[in-house]
């Protein structure tokens, strides 16, 4: 179980889309910040016509959101796992 929780976490940080977001020319939303949201990306992705980017970016989202629901249920395995284990 400490093994999707450590997953769930590369996930988030290898899905950091900041190095993307910095190819986009016409960039409102860029700030140089190290880590984005949902908000931010999604706002980069109606930003730029470039396929490739929009894939990758469209790609960081989803190994985001795959991270995330391993953080979260990490817990909720634990407290599954001391309930049934009697």
């Amino acid at each position: 179980m400490i093994s999707s929780w450590v997953l769930g976490f590369f996930l988030v940080q290898v899905s950091n889309p900041s190095l993307v977001i910095s190819k986009i020319k016409t960039s409102e939303i860029i700030c140089n910040k190290p880590h984005y949201g949902f908000k931010h990306i999604r706002k980069a992705i109606s930003l730029t016509s470039d396929e490739k980017i929009i894939d990758k970016l469209n790609r960081k989202i989803l190994i985001r959101k795959i991270g995330f629901a391993l953080l979260i249920i990490t817990p909720i395995f634990f407290i599954l796992a001391g309930i049934y284990a009697k």
